[in-house]
């Protein structure tokens, strides 16, 4: 959110004001004390405000793009004036400012070229990788939130599983994931595991938190009583092995001690 704030401003620059920035990107004021100063990291100080310097050189090229591309429109306008009215015909005009017959033709190509681009939606490989990269954007944030100053592990089976999974989730909002984060920021799991791990099985934290044995953290009640379930269930696993080995002790006492063996068997 704050990303996207320096993007839009004249100078790519925010404020610098704690409380607009706590407003800027959305956490408000608790959440902003806790978070902010991880999130400042990546940020610079620039005459007394902020600037993400990654995002300042894709902002500079894109006004370089945006400049050159309404000079080029102004030349052409200028072409198509009616009232340009040069001193020779423009077919043998040279030298600076002229334009040749050719030229304008190619000049109008051009400029009926970019407004058929302009015009045209786009298609389904531009929005699958607009989403691709803004939820990736998503996981990077967590993963910062909980491991400051460590890389994130981001290669093939990190974007594969983000993939599938956004395939498979084509309905899915940013705002909705970003919720699945949170929960799972707020969960007893391995936050230094890589993302190809854990992605595939991101609606697990979809309504809220999960313990150390993947169940909801409203189950415990706060009190350990999953962990407690767990430990009854394992002692009565337990038990029953011992039970059944201590029958067979006592079948083999029996035939020791003289027994039929062969009814043994058969029983």
């Amino acid at each position: 959110m704050l990303l996207a704030s320096q993007w839009q401003t004249s100078d790519c620059l925010i404020s610098s004001d704690p409380i607009d920035l706590a407003a800027a990107s959305s956490l408000g004021d608790k959440l902003w004390a806790q978070h902010g100063p991880r999130i400042l990291r990546k940020f610079e100080t620039i005459d007394g405000k902020l600037r993400n310097s990654v995002l300042y050189i894709e902002w500079m090229e894109a006004k370089r793009v945006f400049e050159a591309r309404q000079a080029s429109a102004h030349r052409t306008n200028i072409v198509r004036s009616p009232s340009r009215s040069p001193s020779r015909p423009a077919d043998t005009q040279t030298g600076t400012g002229t334009v040749t017959t050719t030229e304008k033709k190619q000049i109008l190509l051009r400029a009926k070229k970019r407004r058929e681009v302009q015009a045209k939606p786009p298609c389904k490989t531009d929005i699958y990788k607009a989403r691709h990269k803004e939820f990736k954007a998503a996981i990077g944030l967590y993963w910062q939130s909980k491991n400051p100053g460590v890389d994130m592990p981001w290669a093939g089976p990190e974007g594969k599983a983000l993939e599938m999974w956004l395939r498979a989730s084509p309905n899915c909002t940013i705002e909705q994931f970003t919720g699945y984060l949170r929960n799972r920021f707020k969960s007893d799991a391995n936050h230094t595991e890589r993302p190809s791990v854990w992605i595939h099985h991101i609606t697990s934290y979809a309504s809220e938190p999960l313990n150390k044995f993947k169940q909801p953290q409203s189950l415990n009640g706060g009190n350990g009583n999953g962990a407690h379930r767990a430990d009854q269930y394992e002692s009565r696993a337990d038990r029953n092995v011992r039970e059944a080995i201590e029958l067979l002790d006592r079948e083999e006492a029996e035939a020791g001690s003289g027994g039929d063996r062969g009814t043994r068997s058969i029983r």
